[in-house]
C-alpha cells in the first residue's frame, strides 16, 4: 500500500473508532439521565396527555454525522406519560457493523478485534458516568445499570458461549477476542419518572419549559435536561445539545392533530 494509501487508509480507522466511541456514549449519556436538580416540594407538572416522540433524522448529529445512521428510527424513540412516566428506547439497526464497514470503506469487527478495550477506556468518560462500571464483570455492570438507573440493556445475552469468551479475554488480557463479532440486534431502555420545570438558560438570560428525568438533589444544577418545545398545534418536541461531545438530539410528535 502506498503512503498515501495507508494514510487515508488511517484516517477511516480513526473515522470508525470515533463514531464507535461516540455511539457508547451517546447512549450512555441519554439513557444514563439521573438529573440534579432543585426539588422544592411543589406538586409535579406532567404532560396533560400521553406523547410518543420519534428522533428527527435531520437533526440528530455527532459532530456532523447524523447520529440515527446507526439507529432503528422506527423502535427508537421516547414516551412521555401523563402520569409522570417517561420511556427512551434505542434499538442499533441491524446488520450495524455492515453497514459502517460499507459506508466507510474499512473492515469494522477486523479494526474492533483484538482491541485493547481497558486500555481504551481507562480514565475515560464511561468510568466517569458509572463510576461502578467493571469490565471485568459485564454482567455485573448492566444489573448495576438496570437497578441503579433504570437501564436495561437489550439485545445481549450475557450466557452466550461468544459473551463468556469476551468476558474471559477481557478478565486475562483486557482485550477483545480475535474472532469476536458484535452481537446483532443491540440496544437499551431507560424506564423513569420525570417532571417538567422551569429551567432558566445562564447563556441567554431566557425561561424555556425543561423535562428532568429521575431523582433530584438539592441546590445543584441539572446535569441532563430536555427542552420542551410545543409548536402552534400543539405538538411536542424535545430537544439536547452538549457541546463537550459536539451532540444535538431532537424528538418530535408524530400524528398528533390538536
Amino acid at each position: 500500500m502506498s503512503a498515501g494509501g495507508i494514510d487515508k487508509f488511517n484516517k477511516k480507522s480513526k473515522s470508525i473508532t470515533k463514531i464507535l466511541l461516540c455511539l457508547t456514549v451517546v447512549s450512555v449519556i441519554l439513557l444514563s439521565a439521573i438529573l440534579c436538580g432543585c426539588n422544592n416540594g411543589n406538586d409535579i407538572k406532567t404532560l396533560e396527555r400521553d406523547v410518543v416522540l420519534h428522533f428527527d433524522t435531520d437533526k440528530c448529529f455527532v459532530g456532523n454525522l447524523p447520529y440515527t445512521m446507526a439507529t432503528d428510527t422506527s423502535k427508537t424513540y421516547i414516551e412521555m406519560k401523563k402520569d409522570g412516566k417517561i420511556t427512551v428506547n434505542i434499538k442499533l439497526i441491524e446488520n450495524l457493523i455492515y453497514a459502517l464497514s460499507n459506508t466507510f470503506g474499512i473492515d469494522i469487527n477486523g479494526k474492533i478485534q483484538g482491541l485493547d478495550i481497558k486500555n481504551l477506556l481507562a480514565g475515560g468518560v464511561a468510568y466517569s458516568v458509572f463510576p461502578g462500571l467493571n469490565l471485568d464483570d459485564l454482567k455485573g455492570s448492566a444489573e448495576l445499570f438496570e437497578k441503579a438507573f433504570g437501564i436495561t440493556i437489550t439485545g445481549i445475552d450475557f450466557d452466550d458461549p461468544d459473551i463468556v469468551k469476551l468476558q474471559q479475554s477481557i478478565i486475562e488480557t483486557g482485550k477483545i477476542p480475535e474472532d469476536f463479532v458484535i452481537p446483532e440486534g443491540l440496544g437499551a431502555q431507560l424506564n423513569e419518572t420525570y417532571e417538567i420545570k422551569d429551567f432558566l438558560s445562564e447563556l441567554t438570560g431566557e425561561t424555556y419549559q425543561a423535562v428532568y428525568i429521575g431523582r433530584h438533589s438539592e441546590n445543584c444544577e441539572p446535569y441532563f435536561v430536555f427542552t420542551l418545545l410545543k409548536d402552534d398545534n400543539g405538538k411536542y418536541r424535545v430537544t439536547y445539545e452538549n457541546k463537550v461531545i459536539n451532540l444535538t438530539l431532537s424528538a418530535s410528535e408524530i400524528g398528533f392533530e390538536g
